[in-house]
């Protein structure tokens, strides 16, 4: 029979082995698209982290996240590990 302090870190370990890592890339990766705050709209590409790809969204020309890749390659060279 397992101890409760047993259970408890069983418990943590599966759950932290759950969570994404917030280090590098993949802080990158798992950002919302941010559309910034001008209105150029030019085609740009986000890593969608729960789809596990990169989809296109309108970037306005202006500040953004880091989650904002030029062409899809570029998203795909930075995320598409994570998936």
């Amino acid at each position: 029979m397992r101890s409760p302090g047993q259970l408890l870190l069983l418990g943590s370990l599966a759950l932290w082995a759950n969570l994404p890592a917030v280090s590098g890339d993949l802080g990158i990766c798992i950002l919302p698209p941010d559309g910034g705050l001008c209105f150029v709209l030019e085609r740009r590409w986000y890593y969608d982290y729960e789809k596990k790809k990169c989809l296109p969204f309108s970037w306005g020309g202006c500040t953004s996240n880091e989650n904002n890749f030029e062409t899809r390659k570029q998203c795909e060279d930075a995320c598409s590990h994570y998936g």
